[in-house]
Parts: C-alpha cells; structure tokens; sequence
C-alpha cells in the first residue's frame, strides 16, 4: 500500500521548469537552481558552455526560431536583449521518446513532401517544356506545308506548262517545222524537266536531312580538279558574255571531304551566282588553305540581298522579295547549309544590292 502511494506519488510529481540565459552565440550567460538541478552541474559550471551542446540541437542560423528537443528547452528571442531566454523542463521517459519520434517523423515528413513537390514540379516543367517543342514544330511544320502549296502551284505550273506548249507545237506542225525549230523546242522540254528534277531533288534531300539518313563519306579530293571539272560543267548553264573564273591560291591541293556533299553545295551556289547576275559579268570561284581551314568562295556581280531579307535567307522556302520573278524553290541555301555543318564546316556571305554577293564555305583541314 505504501509503495503504491509512493508510486502515486511520484507519478503526480510537478513538472520541474527552470529558466536560463544564453548569449546570441549559444553561450550560457547565467542559470537558476532549477536547471543547474535538471542539468547537473554547478551554475559557476555552466557559464560560457554551449547551450546548443548541452541540449544536443544546433538550430544553425539564423538561432531566432524556437527550439526544442528531448529536455523540452524552448528557446524564445526577447526583443531588444542580444540573448535567448531559454525555459529548461522535466519530462517522463515516455514523453522524451515519444517527442523525439514526433520530431524525427515530422522532418522526415517534410523532406519527403519538398522531394515529391520538387520532382513534381520538375516534371511539370519537362512535360511544359516538351509540350512548347511540340507545338512549335507543329507550327513550323505547318508553316512549311503552306510554303509547299504555294511553291509547287507556282514552280511546278511554269515547267510543266513549257514542256505541254512545246509537246503540243511540235506534234501538231511537225510536217511544217525545220530542224531547228524542232531542237529549240525539245531543248526547252529539257530545260523544264531539268527544273522539275531540280525542285524534286531539293525536296528529296530536305526529307533525307530532316530524317537523318545523310551522313557525310570522307575521301581526299584534289580541289582545284574537282573545282575545274565543276566550273566546265556550268558553263552550259551561263547566260550569254558571262564568263566562269576559277582561281586556286597556294600550293595545298587535298581536302578530306564528302565529294558528293560538297559538288551538291558548289553547284547550287554557282548557279544561283548565274541566274541571278545579268549577262556579260563574271561569275568567280576561289579557293585558298587558309592555316587550319579551307575556304571556298562564290562571288557575282549580280542583284544582291537587300539588307532585310538577309536575317532569313537560310530558312526553307525563304527567297528575298527582289528574286520573286526568278526561278526557284527557296530551299537550295538552307540545303547547302545544312550539308556544309554536317561536314563540319561552316558559311558566311556578304551582299549588297545591285552590287552582287560573295559566298564563303569555310571547312577543316584534316
């Protein structure tokens, strides 16, 4: 009976409270009876110990939050003091433990949740970021299937009606037409055809790049032999007076290129150099080992870029508004761009109107 009055007893014990003060910096400044009682040590023992070691937490800074741990310190700034005024109680075994789980469950709690919310967010920005992609190919894609129409209801039409005209002339006068009059016709069903193929072959090549199925095939190519047999090959194509130069500076000769990239690039240059320069100018092609680079430049003498269409003239199906009556797909500069990057190399111009323009390719020496 005694022993369980004195359990009671015990059981009903007040809760111990003591009070102390700490500086800014967790040092204790000064401590009452009671907590030098809870702590076991002498108040002389206490001063200048570390408040944060004592009562096993280090709130790191700022150290103005309230605190608490398994001793139930409660640490509250008072304003205008440059010291924390700390009440230190007595808790049962139990609660200590139980205060402690709660504690550790409650961090835990709370890491897991900013995790989750940050991995939320992540991937909402990912799938935000991924849905823009998509659209904006959505639109360029769309963009360029109106560029198409436009193009093909306009550079199909003109070959197609100059190949009908001239099939029609010579089978209805075949008995009344010479042979000249005859060749000149079938010389422009060649020329309409060729056009054909050209507008098909860029289409061909802008599939095969935007599918990835390009890729460059290296070899050594004497430069100056591959670029005479090409300036041969246009003369076919320029118009009357205009005559084709090529120039070779240094002694260099070899380059390790894809040679069917590269005459794809030349030959889509020089003939833009020839149909859009007048008659009796020259179209020139240089090339020249600069260092640790190649360079092959395209200059004509013919209508230029006006100044606020250079920003787009890479882009597909982009022609500058003083070309508009001339010939073309508008796809040939963005071809030869993409060709000369998959080689690695790189392409610049300057141009000015009515004053012609000059192509630069510039490639690695390997």
């Amino acid at each position: 009976m005694m022993m369980d009055q004195s359990g009671s007893s015990r059981s009903a014990r007040p809760v111990q409270q003591g009070i102390l003060i700490a500086g800014k910096d967790g040092h204790i400044l000064s401590a009452d009876e009671t907590v030098c009682g809870l702590l076991h040590y002498r108040a002389d023992d206490l001063y200048g110990q570390s408040l944060w070691a004592l009562i096993g937490y280090h709130p790191g800074p700022p150290c103005d939050e309230t605190l608490k741990h398994r001793s139930q310190a409660v640490v509250l700034p008072r304003p205008g003091l440059p010291a924390f005024v700390v009440t230190l109680s007595t808790l049962s075994l139990a609660q200590q433990e139980l205060f402690v789980c709660t504690i550790r469950l409650q961090e835990e709690q709370a890491e897991d949740r900013v995790g989750f919310l940050a991995s939320a967010v992540d991937a909402l920005q990912r799938a935000k970021a991924e849905m823009q992609l998509s659209l904006d190919k959505e639109k360029e894609v769309n963009q360029l299937k109106t560029r198409f129409v436009s193009l093909a209801s306009h550079e199909f039409r003109t070959p197609l009606s100059s190949i009908q005209l001239s099939a029609a002339l010579v089978e209805r006068y075949y008995d009344r037409l010479d042979r000249d009059q005859v060749f000149r016709h079938l010389h422009k069903i060649r020329l309409a055809v060729g056009a054909l193929t050209e507008i098909l072959e860029d289409f061909l090549c802008l599939e095969k790049m935007n599918s990835g199925s390009i890729a460059p095939v290296y070899e050594q190519v004497d430069l100056p032999l591959f670029c005479r047999g090409l300036v041969s090959e246009m003369k076919l194509q320029a118009k009357p007076g205009q005559e084709m130069v090529y120039d070779h500076e240094g002694e260099q000769t070899c380059l390790v290129t894809d040679k069917k990239l590269l005459r794809h690039c030349l030959l889509n240059l020089l003939s833009n150099a020839i149909k859009y320069s007048p008659e009796n100018l020259p179209v020139r092609l240089t090339t020249r080992f600069s260092g640790p680079h190649c360079e092959i430049d395209i200059a004509d003498q013919g209508l230029g870029i006006p100044l606020a269409d250079q920003a787009g003239l890479f882009e597909p199906f982009f022609r500058a508004h003083n070309v508009m009556d001339i010939q073309g797909t508008g796809l040939g500069l963005n071809i030869v761009r993409r060709y000369t990057e998959l080689m690695n190399g790189s392409i610049r111009f300057q141009s000015e109107e009515h004053r012609g323009t000059l192509f630069t390719l510039s490639f690695p020496v390997r």
